[in-house]
């Protein structure tokens, strides 16, 4: 009898860890698009008024958020831009569509003068910030679902298998 206690309850907290997780992640994405336009916004900044060379800017960007870790994983990385951009993205909890965008940008940068890429930036900025109010509707609503939804299931699950 013990034992089947001792599993059911490890069987719901499983479960409600698991809707904790899904939830954080929506949670993460939306402080990650925060933070990726914040940097994309300073990029264009240096670009315009300080006319600084891309590896100095994200020498600047770098710091201890996943996307400060993602913009050292590209100053430090080796290989193509396109592997360099890919391996410091998945550093982030970005989605699929956030990270296409960023790849599309990180294409451009540093290729056309100053004003184009200040286009590119802005194209950018506008895609991240339509993703980032999406993403925050979706964290609004699903991530207490999910955290509910995974405790429940668990519950459920245990009165089931036991």
């Amino acid at each position: 009898m013990t034992l089947k206690i001792v599993s059911a309850a490890v069987l719901t907290a499983s479960c409600f860890f698991a809707g904790n997780a899904a939830g954080d992640r929506l949670k993460m994405r939306c402080e990650d698009l925060r933070d990726l336009i914040s940097s994309l916004i300073k990029t264009e900044n240096y670009i315009e008024g300080l006319s600084l060379p891309l590896p100095r800017i994200y020498e600047r960007l770098s710091g201890e958020s996943r996307v400060g870790q993602m913009f050292k994983a590209v100053l430090d990385g080796n290989g193509t831009v396109r592997e360099v951009w890919e391996n410091g993205l998945s550093l982030t909890a970005l989605s699929e569509e956030d990270k296409k965008e960023v790849m599309r940008l990180s294409a451009v940068l540093g290729t056309d003068g100053r004003k184009q890429q200040q286009k590119h930036i802005e194209l950018c900025l506008s895609e991240l910030e339509k993703n980032l109010e999406a993403a925050e509707k979706r964290q609004k609503l699903d991530g207490a679902l999910y955290k509910r939804m995974g405790a429940y299931i668990g519950a459920l699950a245990a009165i089931i298998l036991f």
